[in-house]
């Protein structure tokens, strides 16, 4: 899980998802305090990085995250959730559902919509004040020398985007990390593109042998908005949200809404708040 506010409701999520087969370890952004953020059922990885949106840096703590996870376990399937992520259904009953998916990737958004703008051109998303200026003078001898020409993705690669909240299988997880290993143009590539977590795993799935094992999206997000982050859900969408069957549902602020999570624990996990 990746974390940068809000340490009380990332605590709550935590007792929501505690589970005799479940580990959960948390990404503290670099910039924050974690102390706050430690609580029973919960490992914090001790050596996090800082987390900048829309950059490198989201893929980079959840490839951290995993690895910590690979090191220390032996796992059926691997969940990504953010903290202002919150479970629709008793953690026992998604444990079930992941257990009898048969090998299948779940919780997987897929698309083909076209999003070249946010990997063709040259990005810089960098937090590192050093690189970031390097990096924005590289861009603008690219920009002069290329004409704005468009960047190809890295070779046998094609384009997919989703959501950067997913269930992957142990296979596909270990298939990633080899990938990396092998093709290092491809990290490089994905450093400099925008809200490369919302694609990276997506295209890197259907480059792999588990391409067609693909399962539903089990996360309720409102976009309807049309803005470049999601509806930040409160008590008006709870009938939606009983009604979406969804294991996981995004994005809750306590500092806003806090009676949402409470009518959730009350009347869909059935626990005290």
């Amino acid at each position: 899980m990746t974390v940068h506010r809000n340490p009380d409701q990332v605590k709550r999520l935590v007792r929501r998802l505690t589970h005799p087969r479940v580990d959960i370890y948390l990404h503290v952004d670099r910039r924050i305090d974690p102390a706050p953020y430690a609580t029973a059922g919960a490992t914090i990885h001790p050596d996090p990085t800082p987390v900048v949106w829309g950059s490198w840096d989201l893929v980079e703590a959840t490839q951290r995250l995993l690895e910590f996870a690979r090191q220390r376990g032996r796992y059926s399937h691997f969940t990504h959730l953010s903290g202002q992520d919150y479970p629709l259904l008793p953690i026992d009953r998604i444990v079930e559902a992941i257990g009898s998916s048969q090998g299948q990737i779940l919780d997987m958004q897929w698309s083909k919509q076209d999003r070249s703008h946010r990997w063709a051109p040259y990005s810089v998303t960098t937090s590192d004040p050093v690189a970031h200026f390097l990096q924005r003078l590289y861009m603008r001898y690219l920009r002069y020398v290329l004409r704005r020409r468009s960047r190809p993705l890295p070779e046998g690669l094609s384009f997919a985007c989703g959501s950067a909240l997913w269930t992957l299988t142990d296979q596909a997880v270990d298939w990633i990390f080899r990938f990396v290993r092998t093709r290092p143009d491809v990290p490089r590539f994905f450093r400099n593109t925008l809200n490369t977590s919302e694609m990276f795993y997506q295209i890197l799935l259907q480059a792999s042998p588990f391409r067609d094992q693909l399962g539903e999206h089990r996360h309720y997000i409102d976009w309807n908005a049309g803005l470049s982050h999601p509806k930040t859900l409160g008590v008006e969408d709870f009938p939606a949200l009983a009604a979406s069957h969804q294991w996981f549902a995004r994005k809750f602020d306590t500092t806003v809404d806090e009676q949402i999570l409470d009518r959730i624990d009350a009347e869909m996990l059935r626990v005290a708040t």
